[in-house]
């Protein structure tokens, strides 16, 4: 497991407007399966509440990747709050790219997964970047403490997870 970055990324972008700056926690993983089965895993919507630690419940979506402009609504508990959102597909590039955004009256996110060859033969490098910004001001004054020590280490743990759960598939 490498490190966690964040930084800041104007969303939309417009120069030097700092209060419309999304956050970035970006985390990776080497997980020891090829990319078609990390990727298969990792875009089922109905198997995130197995490996990512803010998912609670994700209704009516297939048993299966979701594609590009596709839906689910996901029940998510992070950094104190618990919101229902929307997230939609806009990019689906199997096996190396997969790409989702919300815009909630909460807030809005992309999340991005990125999958490269690993380091050794039939492993991936998994890559998890995501940039969020909430609306009302307070919550926007505290985005970058809330991704430094809340979303970053959960999503460190989710990445964990996911690398558990889809290397115990192979061991089967």
């Amino acid at each position: 497991m490498h490190g966690m970055k964040i930084e800041r990324l104007g969303w939309p972008p417009r120069s030097g407007d700092k209060l419309h700056s999304m956050k970035i926690v970006e985390t990776e993983a080497i997980i020891s399966a090829p990319r078609e089965i990390v990727y298969s895993t990792a875009t089922n919507a109905s198997r995130w509440g197995e490996w990512h630690p803010a998912t609670k419940a994700v209704d009516h979506v297939p048993d299966r990747p979701l594609e590009r402009g596709e839906s689910v609504v996901e029940t998510i508990q992070a950094a104190g709050r618990r919101l229902q959102t929307t997230w939609t597909v806009v990019a689906a590039e199997a096996p190396n790219l997969w790409v989702i955004v919300t815009d909630s009256p909460g807030g809005m996110a992309r999340i991005t997964y990125r999958l490269f060859p690993g380091p050794n033969r039939g492993t991936t490098r998994f890559l998890r970047r995501m940039e969020f910004r909430s609306r009302h001001w307070f919550w926007r004054l505290v985005d970058w403490i809330v991704g430094f020590l809340i979303l970053g280490p959960q999503s460190a743990i989710a990445l964990k997870n996911l690398k558990v759960v889809v290397e115990s598939r192979l061991q089967r």
